[in-house]
């Protein structure tokens, strides 16, 4: 016990005691931070907003030291006027009243102009930010109001796949809704039902009960009343996996349910409108009548899906393109500078994994703010030349971050090549050769009648 003593009163122990205390508090530190910025990594609207307000708060800063260091004397001469006094130059034969005059012009118009920029960016950056959030709100509350069937068309990155899965997560939690209220008002209406003999409504409860406790038991894993042909997650739960006994009527889908079938056409192509199956078929003309379904799709043209499809949609949206409005740009500037610091010191050997780890959360978390602008045309049923929806142009707003989480490359294991190696070959000259001509090797499938009259000769 003395030993021991005895090392605890050493200086060495001391120290010892004193890193190892200290490396825990960083550690706790360290994981504090990263499990702060994990969560604000994915919130878009609360990171817009406190970059907006940061703006608003350095104009209103600006206007306040204008007004306070305004020379009520002798007028309007900006935020320095005040303190500029030419008396330290008595001594210099000048006429230092002109200069004082011109002076005093110049503070005056920068001053102007300094006000002008203060109240832009107060607009621009504060007032803009809230009304977009408004807007979204509006916009995710009236989406599908009277429709049951959309689809969403659009070039590669134009948006579609934001703007489908935005709208089915937005539309699952009202049917969700809904399809809860449904079950408690019709729940307190079975004796009624049953003294008066209304066998429909007691068909019409069993059919809402059964989906309704089927997506409460397991509503703390999935998202109620949604499924998608891709892995969506909400909020750390799932969406439900749609297929296509969904649409062969092979598997029963619950009342009330969202179906999200992204490239529809891959499967439900327009090659198949002569020989679809007719359950296929009958479920997007009975889409209302069999469970009060909703489908959104999207394809990358709207003759994409199948006429069976195409004559039974309430509106074809046609995405042109999206762009990022309220971009952070003197963040992205920032965040550009750190990730080029990153990799050079990655690259020299001189790995900092706490910088690391503050550049990577720094890059999300930026990336974040702000918003997505989605141009779309209505383009109304397509089989049709009229149509209420039929021309109207607009734009939605998403957030920069969307509300729910997707891999933007879900199709990456469907690629033929992914388990080949790589063996990209480099050009040695400009002209090609005959083995490099494209027009050699044709990317049309053969069909069976050409392939027995090529054998034949």
């Amino acid at each position: 016990m003395e030993t021991n003593g005895t090392i605890l009163r050493t200086k060495e122990y001391k120290r010892w005691r004193s890193d190892l205390q200290r490396g825990a508090r960083r550690l706790t530190r360290y994981s504090r931070f990263c499990a702060w910025a994990e969560r604000r990594r994915t919130e878009s609207f609360k990171n817009t907003r406190f970059y907006c307000r940061f703006w608003v708060l350095l104009a209103l800063a600006y206007l306040l030291g204008y007004f306070l260091t305004r020379d009520y004397y002798h007028g309007w001469y900006g935020v320095l006027c005040t303190f500029f006094d030419v008396s330290v130059f008595n001594g210099i034969r000048a006429d230092w009243s002109l200069v004082w005059k011109i002076g005093k012009l110049l503070l005056q118009l920068g001053g102007i102009l300094l006000i002008v920029f203060s109240v832009i960016t107060l607009f621009k950056k504060g007032i803009k930010a809230k009304y977009f959030e408004f807007v979204y709100y509006g916009q995710s509350a009236g989406y599908m109001e009277n429709q049951h069937s959309v689809c969403c068309t659009g070039p590669p990155g134009a948006g579609k796949t934001s703007l489908g899965g935005d709208m089915a997560v937005c539309v699952a939690r009202r049917r969700w809704e809904d399809l809860k209220y449904e079950y408690h008002t019709r729940k307190r209406r079975i004796r009624t039902c049953i003294q008066m003999g209304m066998t429909e409504e007691l068909e019409k409860f069993k059919a809402i009960e059964e989906s309704y406790l089927f997506f409460k038991r397991r509503e703390r894993c999935y998202i109620p009343c949604l499924a998608t042909t891709l892995g969506m997650r909400v909020c750390g739960r799932y969406a439900y996996k749609a297929n296509n006994k969904f649409f062969l009527q092979m598997q029963r889908v619950p009342e009330y349910c969202v179906i999200f079938d992204d490239e529809s056409g891959s499967t439900k192509g327009a090659n198949t409108s002569s020989t679809v199956n007719d359950n296929v078929a009958d479920f997007y003309r009975y889409v209302r009548h069999y469970g009060d379904f909703m489908i959104i799709m999207t394809e990358q043209g709207d003759d994409g899906a199948g006429k069976y499809i195409r004559k039974c949609l309430d509106n074809t949206i046609y995405c042109k393109m999206q762009k990022w409005i309220l971009k952070p740009g003197f963040l992205l500037r920032l965040d550009n500078r750190l990730r080029a610091r990153l990799i050079r010191l990655e690259e020299t050997g001189k790995y900092k994994p706490r910088f690391n780890t503050f550049v990577y959360y720094f890059d999300a978390i930026v990336r974040t703010i702000g918003y997505r602008q989605i141009s779309y045309r209505n383009m109304g049923n397509v089989e049709h030349d009229d149509g209420a929806l039929k021309g109207k142009e607009g734009t939605y707003i998403l957030p920069s971050r969307l509300i729910y989480d997707y891999d933007d490359r879900s199709y990456r294991f469907t690629y033929k090549a992914l388990d080949l190696p790589l063996e990209l070959e480099g050009w040695e000259r400009l002209t090609l050769r005959a083995e490099d001509d494209l027009r050699n090797y044709s990317v049309v499938r053969e069909s069976p009648r050409n392939a027995e009259n090529e054998k034949a000769v």
